[in-house]
């Protein structure tokens, strides 16, 4: 506005007779012309000097109330800016000042609920814990005696089940593996205590035939103690002994008697029906000739495997052993999972000690700044 009211302001200077302008329109005051120029306008010879001096007057007026208008503008936008600056300033500071305080009292508020809350938690621990309390040495006694019975105790259910799990899986398995090993043995010692195929009145596996054998083997043996033993081995009184399972003159030639290579018995024939009597006569190729299928062409003192049965009869027994050993080797997990138990179930009684954890906090109201108690119980599983 005060640029527009500028661009049309007239300055009018007075220089003797003449009246210098800057561009103007064309104005008429009477017979006075004044043509459009660019310094100045020379007056025409009717022109009146106090009409030229009273209109020169009344552009000065003018031109000086533009002027004072324009100057009194400036200096009021002049004033607002400057009273802007002020109230940015001062808002700045009062937001400085006001942050300050707000820091200053969070800081003292947050150092009281510290420890407030330190406080409140040792209370609350102190008072809580001796109720929580398990026992670990008991926790193991019971995971020794069943597995997962200490975790039970410690009230860690998941746990306890998995070991609760294994146990109930490995004994199933060692169970099954214990009536195969049953059945396997009830087969072999059928297959031996059989009626033979000789239709002799004896078994498969007979100690009177393999008496009767060992006495033909060494009746002509250079060494006259051991050939007199053997004479006396084929006798029917000890025969008849040997029958009715009493196998003590049996033994005494069998510590007697030789290889053909010079070295002796390692075993001697154990008592009717036991697990060492089942085992020799399938392990030990001495033992062959006691078999009904035995090659008579082959007896000699170097003791050749020659019969079918036994071969048999040694695979029913490798079957029943690695059932056994397999059944062995269940118990042994058993045996690891008591153990794993026992110390996990002490693990987690210590954990259960310290699972749950209560607290009392002290907060401040982010808006009053007031202090609001909080209450807060955390349970770790």
């Amino acid at each position: 506005m005060v640029r527009q009211l500028g661009a049309s302001i007239l300055d009018w200077r007075y220089r003797g007779c003449c009246i210098v302008t800057q561009p103007v329109a064309s104005l008429q005051f009477d017979s006075l012309v004044f043509a459009q120029h660019r310094h100045f306008v020379f007056c025409a010879q009717d022109c009146s000097a106090t009409k030229i001096f009273s209109n020169a007057q009344k552009f000065l007026a003018l031109r000086s109330i533009v002027l004072l208008c324009s100057s009194l503008l400036f200096v009021d936008v002049l004033f607002a800016q400057v009273r802007a600056s002020f109230s940015v300033l001062d808002a700045s500071k009062l937001q400085a000042e006001y942050e300050a305080k707000r820091g200053f009292q969070a800081k003292l508020q947050g150092e009281r609920v510290s420890s407030l809350q330190t406080q409140v938690h040792h209370a609350t621990l102190e008072k809580a814990q001796p109720r929580m309390l398990r026992s670990p040495a008991l926790a193991g006694i019971f995971s020794a005696i069943v597995p997962g019975a200490g975790e039970f105790y410690a009230e860690s259910y998941l746990r306890a089940g998995l070991f609760v799990a294994i146990e109930a899986a490995l004994w199933i398995f060692h169970i099954q593996l214990l009536d195969r090993g049953n059945r396997a043995a009830q087969d072999y010692k059928a297959f031996a205590d059989a009626p033979s195929a000789l239709n002799d009145g004896l078994s498969r596996w007979s100690a009177a035939r393999y008496a009767s054998r060992l006495s033909q083997i060494f009746r002509e043996h250079p060494n006259p103690q051991l050939r007199s033993l053997a004479q006396e081995l084929s006798t029917s009184a000890r025969l008849n002994e040997i029958r009715n399972q009493d196998y003590r003159f049996l033994n005494t030639f069998e510590r007697q008697a030789v290889f053909a290579n010079g070295t002796t018995f390692s075993h001697t024939l154990s008592p009717f029906g036991s697990q060492q009597y089942y085992e020799l006569i399938g392990k030990y190729s001495e033992y062959a000739i006691g078999w009904d299928d035995f090659d008579l062409r082959q007896l000699s003192n170097a003791f050749p495997p020659a019969s079918q049965h036994f071969l048999n009869y040694g695979i029913q027994r490798r079957d029943f052993n690695d059932i056994l050993n397999r059944a062995t080797t269940v118990t042994y997990f058993i045996i690891l999972n008591h153990l794993f138990s026992v110390i996990d179930a002490v693990l987690a009684t210590n954990e259960y000690n310290w699972r749950i954890k209560t607290t009392l906090d002290l907060t401040p109201d982010p808006l009053t700044g007031a202090l609001i108690p909080r209450t807060t119980v955390q349970v770790r599983f």
